[in-house]
């Protein structure tokens, strides 16, 4: 059922395609996050070592594997590759009566190796959100890896998101430590019960790839999005072995397995998994991964 102003709005475009009455197709992103990306020096790519701040759970590392070395104040590519389709240029979000938005934008959909730029790679990341909610189920969103190269330039229903809610909000574990929180089927903790795939919308324009999530059904209002426990928003790529892990942070040990990903979070909506609310952000591994 849907409530107030979202319930108007489809009563009077009750004769239009579903969707077409209540996606913004210019949604107003009230929070923007620039994020810290990385450049071309020589036949190599770096960012300033403070922008991967892993003790706080932003993840600068859109580069292969643990191919990479800090040097002089900076991250630096060693024999790796810097892959655009993980870094992210900027994050926006916000929501009006009926969906809550979501943007990624990233450097590009190549990659650089050596000085050498493969191009039309493809968007082989995915994309992901969470969104810890105030007395309510904390959600987490994502795109699968390749999923938004076959996105249209305009909104639409698309089987390639995945949500998850947390049904008994232990995100995160006790003491912060989410390690112990697994996927459906394996334990049923965390992000514990998926959701409806119909109530996701998403499109594509260039580097930019947004999602729609349509609140009513939810259970949901904008207002739930006034005040958020923890916001983070990260692309992602892992590897087959990872593809059991859910979540991963820095109390996490991914037994030698490399982490690539990039992470941006609101400031002020972050605080440390060892303060008092033992909150939890991370970077997002669904199944599915594709490889490199």
């Amino acid at each position: 059922m849907r409530f107030g102003a979202c319930a108007i709005a489809l009563t009077f475009f009750a004769l239009l395609p579903a969707g077409a009455a209540t996606v913004n197709v210019n949604p107003t992103y009230a929070h923007v996050v620039a994020d810290a990306q990385w450049t071309a020096f020589g036949s190599e790519y770096r960012v300033p070592s403070s922008a991967n701040k892993f003790t706080n759970e932003n993840l600068e590392l859109p580069v292969e594997g643990d191919k990479w070395a800090e040097s002089g104040g900076f991250l630096v590519t060693t024999s790796g590759k810097y892959f655009e389709f993980l870094d992210l240029v900027e994050t926006k979000w916000g929501a009006d009566d009926c969906y809550l938005y979501i943007s990624w934008e990233v450097a590009g959909d190549g990659f650089w190796l050596n000085g050498g730029y493969t191009p039309n790679e493809g968007y082989l990341a995915d994309f992901n959100a969470y969104f810890g909610i105030q007395g309510k189920e904390d959600i987490a969103v994502s795109m699968n890896s390749g999923g938004a190269d076959i996105l249209g330039t305009t909104f639409s229903v698309f089987n390639g998101v995945l949500g998850y809610r947390d049904t008994n909000n232990d995100v995160p574990g006790p003491g912060g430590d989410v390690s112990n929180l697994s996927i459906i089927g394996q334990g049923g903790d965390g992000f514990d019960t998926e959701i409806p795939a119909a109530v996701f919308e998403a499109r594509r324009n260039g580097n930019v790839i947004e999602i729609a999530m349509e609140l009513d059904s939810m259970g949901l209002t904008s207002a739930d999005f006034q005040l958020l426990d923890y916001v983070r928003i990260a692309t992602a790529q892992s590897n087959a072995a990872e593809e059991a892990v859910l979540f991963v942070n820095d109390h996490f040990n991914l037994n030698g397995d490399s982490l690539m990903v990039d992470t941006s979070a609101l400031p002020g909506h972050i605080p440390e998994p060892s303060q008092s609310l033992l909150l939890f952000l991370s970077a997002f591994a669904l199944l599915g991964r594709r490889k490199r």
